[in-house]
């Protein structure tokens, strides 16, 4: 019986995977390679005829108007969401009191601590003034 061991496995798995993204790698430079080459051999010069077109973004720059409806559609359906999953405002669990500090149901020993640390802050001195 053959003796298959978990770390040879694992091994070879590690070899096959580097192996694949040495290829990947080395496949992905070429590609990008032969893209400057063509890039440049078209972009060197424009052929007979083509008429140059400038464009002036004007004097407030490129604008950001393409990006304003997604942040402006995203914000709005944030918001009808928020409505439909957590009831809106003011029917939240904020609004009824069911989150935040809670003052009821106080422990008495903490009570009685509380009562005595402002009586003792009551009686005790002002502290000295610093003069500079």
């Amino acid at each position: 019986m053959p003796n298959r061991s978990p770390v040879r496995a694992i091994v070879l798995l590690l070899l096959v995977l580097a192996g694949a993204a040495a290829i990947g790698v080395l496949a992905y430079n070429a590609g990008v390679q032969h893209g400057f080459v063509e890039a440049s051999r078209t972009a060197a010069v424009p052929p007979e005829g083509t008429p140059r077109v400038y464009v002036w973004p004007g004097p407030w720059g490129p604008g950001y108007f393409p990006v304003f409806p997604f942040v402006f559609g995203f914000l709005l359906v944030a918001v009808v969401l928020r409505g439909l999953l957590w009831g809106g405002p003011g029917r939240g669990a904020w609004r009824r009191g069911e989150c935040g500090p809670r003052h009821d149901g106080v422990p008495p020993a903490f009570d009685d601590w509380h009562r005595r640390a402002h009586e003792r802050m009551a009686g005790a001195p002002p502290p000295p003034e610093r003069t500079a």
